[in-house]
């Protein structure tokens, strides 16, 4: 579970949060209070304003729902509608869901530049349920994969997490909280 400390839009650095007991069951009490205590220090240490937190707030972002000011996401939930400098309605780009649509404004951030990243990139990571340490950059290739989008409905669609779990084996998690942070930049 990864939380990403942003400056601008530039990653600063990462945190993973673990569950203390990884036998505990996610919808536990304990593992709950343990990762809303880990978030609220967290966010505390880097002086992140709750306001300018944004969460999935399905699986384990269910337990975050308490921090009500921030800005839970729901990824299967319909598109947030944007707007032009007039005030008229964007209607060239036709998203599927939220999630097609803030992976959609985060492939475009990177595609003009405007991401970047301070940390290093050989930086070695525990990753995934096996807890592998794998390179970051070689975590960010992988995980690229979710830029890859189709039509559903005559809209654009990108995968779901299961979709990608299923055909990457693997889950999007760092992807998935990079791309989180494109909800601030919603023209809304």
């Amino acid at each position: 579970c990864p939380l990403i400390i942003w400056k601008g839009l530039n990653i600063r650095t990462i945190k993973w949060f673990r569950a203390e007991q990884d036998n505990k069951a996610r919808g536990d009490y304990e593992y709950s209070n343990q990762l809303v205590n880990w978030v609220a220090n967290t966010l505390q240490e880097y002086n992140v304003p709750i306001e300018h937190f944004a969460f999935d707030a399905t699986g384990m972002g269910y337990h975050l729902k308490g921090f009500a000011k921030g800005y839970p996401v729901t990824f299967n939930k319909g598109v947030v509608q944007e707007y032009d400098e007039n005030g008229n309605p964007v209607t060239f780009e036709q998203y599927y869901n939220i999630r097609s649509q803030i992976i959609g404004k985060t492939k475009a951030l990177l595609e003009m530049g405007k991401i970047s990243c301070s940390l290093d990139k050989e930086t070695i990571v525990k990753y995934g349920h096996k807890q592998l340490h794998r390179r970051f950059i070689d975590i960010l290739f992988d995980e690229m994969n979710i830029f890859i989008s189709t039509k559903k409905n005559h809209k654009i669609y990108y995968r779901n997490k299961e979709e990608y779990k299923t055909k990457f084996k693997s889950s999007p998690d760092l992807m998935d909280a990079i791309c989180l942070r494109a909800v601030f930049e919603f023209d809304a």
